[in-house]
């Protein structure tokens, strides 16, 4: 073999006791490129064949054949035929008759620019499909495009064209047998050659095949995952990142059930089971509809299965179900929350690779992956992952328009920003982001400063951003009104006043972005370290990453109650990922070895992954509100007149039939959607229940805006507590229900009358202590003298 091999084709033919086609196929070979101008030679290489395969090749001048006295396999035979190969490109081609030869010219056309040519056999002119050999085939494409990221349409063809390049500088990584094929297409696309496919025909064998499908199967997905991990180590462990925040996320997600403890989860759940009506009308805008919509179509498909597609339960039924026992619906929404969270990973790997390389991308997975607050909220049937999600993917498409200015990528920006608002308000901080991509990469490029305003792309981008929100938030436009009277409300509410703290200054802020990564001191140690390794690497790029949360900090600075409570501050959490990242790139530019630099990273993440398994097994603690809701049940009569707190603070009590059609009748007069869910109660009411009242708590008690409060008053009974006890006396309360995560001296001292009186006069007839920590409050049942 030459050093410097010379402009031409060689086309390398192993074969294998293939006496039956190997002349047909070597003549066919010779004639179809006789046809062309470039020089070519065609070398077959006889595998150590028991028939009359070497004997019957034609000899032709430039046909050669090489012989190996014993079978060496497949990938040897290729790449001694490569190694004696005369010219710079190599085609390869199966001596068995299968591939069309006449293909040959297309193939070599196609070459161009790219590195590989590879047949696709789209059109398999076979008389039957062999079954293990699709299933085989289909997982191993899976497993590919997992490990490389690329959709791949044929992984292990044996008729394709590649530069000789490609294996002799990797041919260590080949092997002897016949995966030699998946080697070649899987280092092409790890080492960021191109390759592209063009469609051929593929036709019946001559001869019997030598592959054993499922053994052989399993040895190449082994060899596919050990030349990943020497090529590329964070495509297997990233897969392996995927499963362990998804792990977390599932780990304890029946908390509660059927009782609903948290207090926003009730407000998605119901309106999401509303929708179902028909009336897609939310009638409130605390949040945006996009993940309501998302639930409501979720179920929609949940009740085609649940009921046998229609023929075994009605929708009736299937709202009676939410009525008495909502844990389907629960666990439905808390899953897709869960997953959306594990799959915001991907977008933020991509986004690392896009900016910087592969091992950017995985350590900000990683730390997303094992981020205790959003493991905490990907627990909860709430739109934080969804928004998550969505800001994954501008990021993602925002980063490939900062470098590479594809307005396709732009106008992507713009539709899932929008769809992000449309989840969660807060995601507001982000609208700057297309912007600040297009002005980065206008400057860095030193292009005039009218560029900068006037661009089609950025007039497209956030057209779009506008079109998207609307269309996942459409009754904000259609019932305007209403949404500006919310509007007002939650602006009042999200600069609402809080006791001094740091969050009035902007260090504050940058602790809740700390937080996000874990322990917050550890927090400051990767965001600084972060810093450092990105701007070695690439200021500009450091300066995209890190913009993105001076701008949030700037404009959360004057709005206290929004800077202090973390997950207003989730769309935000792929930036600080990614930056958190660059410690990596700060690590790797030491001077100790691979192996200590790689325990090093880790160890960052060893506290956030310990707080996440710890929050884990809180939520899978037994509550004390269930043991307690059991109690009472046994031991309570029906009808008595009970007063709680708020619905997530209590145990789970059904409500007696007489009230709820107080309330039913109440609802339809205020034309409240809440009236449809006590319709629903009394129609599957099987008697019994309490008369529940609720102490009636301020906005600023509950954390809550004050048309959200009033708007929920309006579906249950409230009592006024704040004069004593006498007022539950002459309501002719039986029992009191006291949580320790409702109305306490701290968080609502207005009532500490009442507190004192039912401490001195109430009868303390029962305590549930949680036996563990856990997110269990204490319950103490007090019975009210007459």
């Amino acid at each position: 073999m030459s050093q410097n091999s010379e402009k031409g084709l060689s086309v390398v033919i192993p074969a294998l006791n293939e006496q039956e086609a190997i002349a047909g196929v070597v003549d066919s070979v010779v004639q179809t490129l006789q046809e062309g101008t470039e020089p070519f030679e065609v070398i077959v290489v006889d595998d150590g064949s028991t028939d009359d395969t070497g004997r019957l090749v034609p000899s032709l001048p430039n046909v050669h054949t090489l012989k190996h006295e014993k079978r060496m396999g497949y990938g040897k035979s290729l790449a001694d035929g490569i190694h004696q190969a005369r010219y710079d490109s190599i085609a390869i081609l199966d001596a068995d008759g299968t591939y069309p030869v006449s293909s040959l010219p297309a193939l070599r056309s196609a070459m161009g620019q790219h590195d590989m040519v590879i047949g696709w056999r789209k059109k398999i002119l076979l008389p039957t499909a062999v079954l293990p050999k699709s299933f085989a085939r289909r997982f191993l494409h899976l497993l590919a495009w997992i490990l490389t990221g690329h959709r791949i349409v044929d992984l292990n063809s044996g008729m394709r064209i590649f530069k000789k390049d490609l294996w002799k500088n990797h041919k260590t990584y080949f092997p002897s047998g016949f995966s030699f094929t998946t080697t070649l297409t899987l280092l092409t696309l790890l080492t960021g050659r191109s390759l592209i496919y063009i469609p051929i025909g593929y036709y019946p064998r001559k001869g019997l095949t030598k592959v054993k499908y499922f053994v052989d199967g399993m040895k190449v997905a082994q060899w596919m995952i050990r030349l990943t991990w020497k090529l590329k180590p964070s495509r297997v462990l990233f897969p392996l990142v995927l499963l362990l925040a998804l792990v977390l996320r599932l780990m304890g997600i029946t908390y509660g059930l059927p009782g609903t403890f948290h207090p926003d989860e009730p407000h998605h759940i119901n309106l999401a089971v509303y929708f179902g009506s028909g009336d897609l009308n939310p009638h409130v805008f605390k949040y945006p509809t996009l993940w309501m919509y998302v639930l409501s179509a979720l179920y929609g498909v949940a009740f085609v299965f649940w009921s046998g597609f229609g023929f075994l339960h009605s929708v009736t039924d299937f709202s009676h179900l939410y009525i008495w026992n909502p844990t389907l619906f629960y666990l439905l929404a808390r899953g897709l929350a869960a997953s959306l969270g594990a799959a915001s990973l991907f977008f933020v790997f991509l986004a690392g690779k896009k900016l910087m390389d592969e091992s950017i991308g995985f350590f900000a997975a990683l730390a997303l992956a094992v981020s205790p607050p959003l493991v905490y909220f990907s627990h909860l049937a709430k739109p934080d992952m969804l928004m998550i999600f969505f800001a994954s993917a501008a990021l993602y498409t925002a980063s490939g328009y900062f470098k590479d200015g594809r307005r396709k990528e732009a106008l992507w920006t713009g539709v899932l920003l929008g769809f992000a608002l449309s989840t969660q308000y807060t995601a507001i901080l982000l609208v700057p982001l297309l912007f600040w991509a297009h002005l980065l990469r206008t400057l860095s490029q030193k292009r005039p400063s009218r560029d900068i305003f006037f661009s089609k792309d950025m007039l497209w981008g956030h057209l779009l951003l506008i079109a998207a929100f609307f269309i996942g938030s459409p009754f904000i436009l259609l019932d305007h009104q209403t949404f500006l009277k919310d509007w007002s409300d939650i602006q009042a509410y999200g600069g609402g006043n809080w006791a001094p703290n740091s969050a009035h200054m902007g260090f504050g802020i940058i602790s809740r972005y700390a937080e996000i990564l874990g322990p917050v001191p550890l927090g400051y140690l990767l965001l600084g370290a972060g810093l450092i390794g990105l701007f070695f690497m690439s200021p500009q790029t450091a300066l995209f990453v890190s913009g993105a949360l001076i701008w949030c900090g700037l404009a959360l600075f004057r709005q206290n109650r929004m800077s202090v409570v973390i997950n207003y501050l989730f769309c935000v959490s792929p930036f600080v990922a990614l930056l958190s990242a660059g410690t990596w790139a700060t690590i790797r530019r030491g001077t100790a070895s691979k192996w200590v630099k790689t325990i090093i990273a880790a160890s960052l993440f060893f506290f956030p992954l310990r707080e996440c398994i710890r929050i884990g097994t809180l939520f899978l603690a037994p509550d004390t509100r269930l043991e307690a809701k059991a109690w009472i049940e046994a031991n309570i009569p029906t009808g008595s007149r009970l007063l709680v707190d708020q619905v997530h603070t209590e145990p789970p009590l059904v409500m007696a039939k007489s009230q709820a059609l107080r309330l039913y009748e109440r609802a339809e007069a205020n034309h409240h959607p809440r009236g449809r869910y006590f319709r629903l109660l009394l129609d599957s009411h099987p008697g019994g229940g309490y008369e529940l009242f609720r102490i009636s708590r301020t906005d600023m008690e509950l954390i809550s805006m004050i048309r959200h409060r009033q708007w929920s008053q309006q579906g249950y009974e409230d009592l006024e507590v704040e004069k004593g006890l006498s007022e539950v006396k002459q309501a002719k309360i039986d029992y009191v229900i006291w949580s320790s995560a409702g109305a306490t001296p701290m968080n609502a001292p207005r009532l500490m009358k009442y507190f004192d009186e039912l401490k001195r006069e109430g009868i303390l007839i029962k305590e549930f202590t949680p036996t563990r920590v856990s997110y269990a409050p204490t319950i103490r049942i007090y019975k009210i003298p007459s």
